[in-house]
């Protein structure tokens, strides 16, 4: 059975339907990675991000022609202690590939980590429920009713009224199943991946072996430079053909590449970020089937039911009772997002009708 969007829900803009971790994954990251691409793109390609050695020779456009050429095509790293430049072979070994695109990977990885988010409103579309219309009325109800020093019982009467119309399901368990908590499992086990391959990705990209940020660090912290280590190099070599005269002569420049500079901090940072997101969306993931355990189920419910001081009769056997018979697994998980998204009170007034509901039946 579908739930039916109430009246007074419909100006309600629909965001509180996931966790914290959730957010942290598909808001907070997405926005960090935006601002760091517009950011390194500003420099990149608004600022001076290369800036090269000329011979006497190169005058006027030719500067500009050779430094833009050497921004757009790959520059390789040379260490300064090597008295020749190696052969054209080794050369394109040593080509770092990933300069260019910082920009636009960093605006894949958000589009990337984006997507478990429309998985997640797709499947809510799917199973017929729109969770956030839930939580979104608990949370506007809670800040009119607290908003007034002296609110009048009529207002808080039809607060109430306007509760439990959004909150009345059938005792008997019709709407509540399985659905809603296998949709809710997939989209946390998929972002999980989604952003273990994202990590493997950007080892790739950076071309320095996997686990590239540990890494860096551990050359940092052992004062290891980049001209040792090769690492985000800042002064690099770039080759180009000039034609004149009906002959072909071959420049070999050494550039300096500030962009590096920023892509250095950038990328560590990035990195350790991800491993951060990895670990919590484990933790999420087994939190999650936690959820499961008959014990925890009872625990949380009858702690939710306690808080309103409206029930005294609350026992772990009639919540058991409670649990099986109305709510099942989705009606539970529903309410921990009502309680991640609003309070505790709020959370307990979703429940309150079922309550009473239920109570009525069993005398």
């Amino acid at each position: 059975m579908k739930i039916e969007t109430p009246f007074y829900s419909k100006n309600i803009t629909p965001t509180y339907d996931s966790d914290a971790i959730d957010r942290l994954r598909y808001f907070s990251t997405v926005i960090i990675l935006a601002s760091c691409a517009f950011f390194i793109m500003a420099k990149q390609y608004v600022g001076q991000s290369i800036q090269c050695w000329m011979p006497k020779q190169f005058k006027g456009g030719w500067e500009e022609y050779a430094e833009t050429y050497c921004l757009i095509e790959n520059t390789y790293y040379v260490n300064m202690n090597d008295t020749n430049l190696p052969t054209e072979v080794t050369r394109e070994n040593k080509e770092l590939r990933y300069y260019q695109w910082v920009p636009f990977i960093l605006f894949g990885l958000a589009l990337v980590l984006y997507i478990p988010r429309v998985l997640w409103m797709t499947l809510q579309s799917v199973i017929g429920i729109n969770i956030s219309i839930v939580t979104s009325s608990l949370r506007k109800n809670a800040t009119e009713g607290y908003a007034s020093a002296d609110p009048d019982v009529e207002k808080k009467t039809k607060q109430m009224q306007y509760k439990k119309k959004t909150t009345n399901r059938s005792v008997d368990g019709e709407f509540w199943g399985s659905r809603l908590t296998v949709c809710l499992m997939a989209t946390k086990v998929f972002a999980t991946v989604v952003i273990l391959l994202s990590m493997g990705f950007m080892d790739y990209f950076m071309g320095m072996g996997p686990l590239y940020g540990w890494t860096v660090t551990k050359d940092l912290l052992q004062g290891r430079q980049w001209q040792e280590s090769g690492t985000f190099p800042r002064v690099t070599f770039c080759d180009f053909q000039v034609r004149e005269l009906g002959y072909v002569n071959n420049w070999s420049l050494q550039c300096v590449l500030m962009v590096n500079m920023f892509n250095e901090k950038l990328f560590i940072a990035l990195w350790w970020w991800y491993v951060v997101l990895a670990v919590l969306s484990i933790y999420d993931i087994f939190r999650f089937i936690f959820r499961f355990t008959v014990h925890h189920q009872v625990s949380f419910i009858s702690n939710i039911l306690s808080s309103t001081g409206d029930f005294d009769d609350v026992s772990e056997t009639e919540v058991g009772e409670f649990n099986r018979k109305v709510l099942r697994v989705d009606g539970i998980n529903l309410t921990h997002l009502i309680y991640a998204n609003a309070t505790i009170f709020e959370a307990a007034e979703f429940l309150k009708p079922l309550w009473i509901d239920f109570k009525d039946k069993q005398d």
